[in-house]
């Protein structure tokens, strides 16, 4: 059974065990460290925050049980760049209309999602090892200045206030780059000033990274000056429509059909905000409701199959196992 609990309740524990003496907290004024343990496992919480604006999260984990966090996102105007360096975990985001999406080990993802509302869930003898770069959007104006047609096209349409309040998506995989300036940021030879400058510079480092692999790995990213705001609204509505009928899904030209685009726009535009295939997605939201449901529903695996449309349970294990490396019977055991 999966432990839920929510963010201030989750926060008191942690004020509880500070009060007691049970936790490890360090500050050398702008580099906060916190070690605790929790009745689900380990937590090493790292906030630096290098200057207004922009702030560098480290979050180093043990789970020792199966326990999921709901939380809200702040009101403020801020993308994050998230890169996942160990670990696998799910997100139910509902800032992005109730989709479910994994974030892996070796993947980096851009999002932008205030005042949204998820539930994060983590597996049992599993760690995590996450870093977040969170960059106010005003921070990020300021050194774009006249220049934010050369950032990638979901921040040009955002700091434009052409796209919608929250987005999220995946930009790459974390190159070896990124690997090096991680590994530099995390095992920093400085202290004091110099420590605060070299942190910035490797931080600038990864921002500059993570823009170039987005705008690189999109061949279509000029596609952003002819996708409109509507264009955008009517991709997003495919990928409700392609939710809401698992079980029949509509061809790709009927799915542009029913929202108004043409199917290679509809293409294009779907890889570009959700960073795989029409198809691709549909598949992986099947996978991943089909392992909610397992989890949390007492359905039987022919049940599952059915509802995430699948008509042959065999060709649903088989899919399952791929992707997961487990049949359903044996995740649910």
């Amino acid at each position: 059974m999966t432990i839920s609990i929510n963010i201030r309740e989750f926060e008191d524990l942690r004020d509880e065990l500070i009060e007691n003496g049970e936790s490890v907290y360090r500050s050398d004024g702008f580099d906060c460290v916190m070690e605790w343990n929790h009745p689900f496992g380990l937590a090493k919480w790292r906030e630096i925050q290098l200057r207004p604006g922009l702030i560098i999260w480290i979050y180093d984990e043990e789970h020792h049980v199966s326990w999921s966090l709901q939380e809200q996102h702040r009101e403020i105007r801020y993308i994050t760049l998230a890169f996942q360096l160990l670990g696998n975990y799910q997100v139910l985001q509902e800032g992005i209309k109730d989709n479910f999406y994994k974030e892996e080990t070796g993947k980096t993802y851009l999002y932008s999602v205030p005042g949204a509302k998820e539930v994060e869930s983590y597996s049992a003898r599993s760690r995590l090892l996450r870093a977040r770069i969170h960059l106010d959007l005003d921070f990020l104006s300021t050194i774009s200045s006249d220049q934010s047609n050369a950032l990638p096209c979901e921040l040009q349409l955002l700091l434009d206030g052409k796209e919608g309040r929250r987005f999220y998506l995946t930009a790459g995989e974390i190159t070896s780059a990124m690997q090096v300036a991680w590994s530099q940021f995390l095992n920093c030879p400085y202290q004091g000033m110099m420590k605060r400058l070299y942190l910035e510079s490797k931080a600038l480092e990864l921002i500059t990274l993570q823009f170039v692999q987005l705008m690189e790995n999109n061949t279509e990213k000029c596609l952003c000056d002819g996708l409109r705001a509507t264009d955008i609204d009517r991709i997003h509505q495919a990928k409700d429509i392609l939710i809401r009928n698992l079980e029949n899904p509509p061809s790709l030209i009927g799915l542009a059909r029913q929202v108004g685009l043409n199917d290679y726009k509809l293409k294009i535009g779907f890889r570009y905000l959700f960073g795989t295939t029409v198809f691709g997605y549909l598949h992986q939201y099947r996978m991943e409701r089909s392992q909610q449901l397992l989890r949390e529903t007492q359905m039987s695996v022919t049940e599952v199959a059915h509802t995430v449309g699948y008509a042959c349970p065999t060709s649903f294990s088989t899919a399952f196992r791929k992707k997961f490396g487990v049949n359903p019977r044996s995740y649910r055991a």
